[in-house]
């Protein structure tokens, strides 16, 4: 029933570390792909699975999740926009298959919640100042801005693995992404001159939405010292391969009387341009991953250490559209103005890395925690990189919007029980400050900009997260 009360969650898009999955993998931060013990080896390293000796059904959710985020002078200086959000939603259900002919072969079946989120932030502004030159004294500036970027990302697939020997496994997970993302963007400027004789405008907006389905492979191996308190493991991700999708996108851009603001330059005169197409092909990508991770038992406790590199993904096309918008009038130049309904994304290579440790506390109770990083695979420009970017994309649409760093910290414990076992824990994660580019200004505005302000890198990303993790294992036979 979980899977059917999906509500809005975390503003992560951009990172690939925001999930983490099953009860004990969970709450050792993902530090698993050695030794994931339950049925959350299907994601973390297929070839675990012949180690699993108990034939298993579980359920995982983040039962209760609330993001508290703002981004100080995201709309300009001293001009914050912030997002709460608050929800629930599942983690992952899964199960275990045993073959009475072959006990080194097991099989796995899971749906799992890959990308849950939801960034909302809704801002205006209003004050007077000297925005338009060429008319005396102050104007009244009236900006407003509104940001709704939502993406869910369910993955469903199986799963085999093999134990060649005693020491040694291998497997393979092959999983079908659907992803639904919905993005709005929309502003607006009013700006009022002292004359009255006009009043100066500029509308931008866009919204779009596409269900896309992708293929990921992943296939995993390793090694299992009997005799030694060692485990090793390594998993590679293969880059997805598209499987079908379908968006649908609507912008306009719409400026007035800018002629008036800025007299005898041909190039800023009062235009629209508008379109909107259906049905058109989407085609998300995700890039290949190398994962690799250690795994150390004592009598009473385990360590573990997961590293995984994400490679780089050049730009690309999520949405494209053959169609040219309608502009008028249609003497203005307006460079890239093809790319006006595309939809773009890059992926930079990333590094994340979890540690885990566990521990018995006493007969069937064991305390998890965990620590990893959840790094952004999009990058903070420079100025001069966003002129670049604006003079090759001016008019095309980027999905590079969340560029902060996060990191992750969890705790919680595990009940074990004849019939099955019970996790529970929390998750907590907290940005860094690093400072990143402003997704408007309306501190600066000028009449060149069309009214807004330069683009500069000093908004400071302040996000803290608290997640409630439950988890139940069911052992539906027992073999051993």
């Amino acid at each position: 029933m979980l899977f059917f009360i999906v509500k809005t969650a975390i503003a992560q898009e951009n990172h690939y570390w925001t999930q983490q999955y099953g009860g004990r993998s969970a709450l050792m931060g993902g530090a698993a792909v050695a030794g994931a013990n339950d049925n959350s080896a299907i994601f973390y390293n297929p070839s675990l699975l012949p180690l699993i000796e108990k034939k298993e059904l579980s359920v995982s959710a983040n039962i209760y999740k609330a993001e508290f985020f703002t981004l100080e002078h995201g709309a300009g200086k001293n001009l914050a926009l912030i997002s709460n959000q608050y929800g629930t939603y599942p983690q992952m259900i899964s199960g275990i298959v045993f073959f009475r002919k072959n006990k080194n072969l097991r099989a796995g079946y899971t749906l799992l919640t890959k990308q849950n989120t939801h960034t909302r932030f809704n801002v205006r502004h209003v004050f007077s100042s000297n925005v338009i030159e060429s008319e005396p004294g102050t104007e009244d500036y009236v900006g407003a801005f509104e940001y709704n970027n939502q993406v869910n990302e369910q993955w469903g697939g199986g799963a085999l693995g093999y134990k060649i020997s005693d020491n040694f496994s291998v497997g393979i997970s092959q999983f079908f992404a659907y992803r639904f993302q919905s993005f709005v963007s929309n502003s607006y400027i009013r700006v009022f001159p002292q004359s009255q004789a006009y009043i100066a405008s500029s509308d931008n907006t866009i919204s779009l939405s596409y269900n896309d389905v992708r293929a990921v492979t992943k296939i995993g191996l390793v090694r299992n010292h009997h005799e030694k308190p060692w485990k090793y493991g390594a998993s590679v991700t293969l880059p997805s391969l598209p499987v079908y999708g379908l968006a649908n996108v609507q912008r306009e851009e719409t400026i007035t009387n800018i002629e008036y603001a800025i007299p005898n330059n041909p190039n800023y005169v009062s235009h629209s341009i508008t379109d909107r197409q259906t049905n058109l092909r989407s085609k998300y990508a995700s890039p290949g991953s190398i994962a690799v991770g250690i795994e150390y038992h004592s009598k009473k406790a385990r360590y573990a250490l997961t590293i995984e590199t994400f490679a780089r993904q050049k730009r690309y096309y999520i949405i494209k559209s053959d169609s040219l918008p309608l502009l008028k009038p249609n003497n203005v130049y307006v460079p890239n103005i093809s790319k006006f309904l595309w939809f773009n994304e890059y992926k930079n290579p990333v590094t994340n890395i979890a540690l885990g440790f566990e521990h018995e506390l006493k007969k069937h109770l064991t305390l998890q925690m965990g620590l990893r990083t959840n790094l952004s695979y999009s990058s903070v420009f420079t100025e001069q990189q966003f002129d670049d970017y604006e003079n090759q994309e001016q008019y095309s649409i980027s999905n590079n919007t969340a560029t902060w760093d996060i990191f992750h910290f969890t705790l919680g414990g595990t009940l074990s029980r004849k019939t099955g076992e019970i996790s529970v824990g929390i998750d907590y994660g907290f940005s860094s400050r690093k400072p990143v580019g402003q997704y408007v200004d309306f501190r600066n505005p000028k009449a060149v900009h069309y009214f807004y302000g330069n683009y500069e890198t000093g908004a400071i990303p302040k996000l803290h997260s608290l997640n409630a993790v439950v988890s139940y294992t069911h052992y539906l036979k027992t073999t051993h």
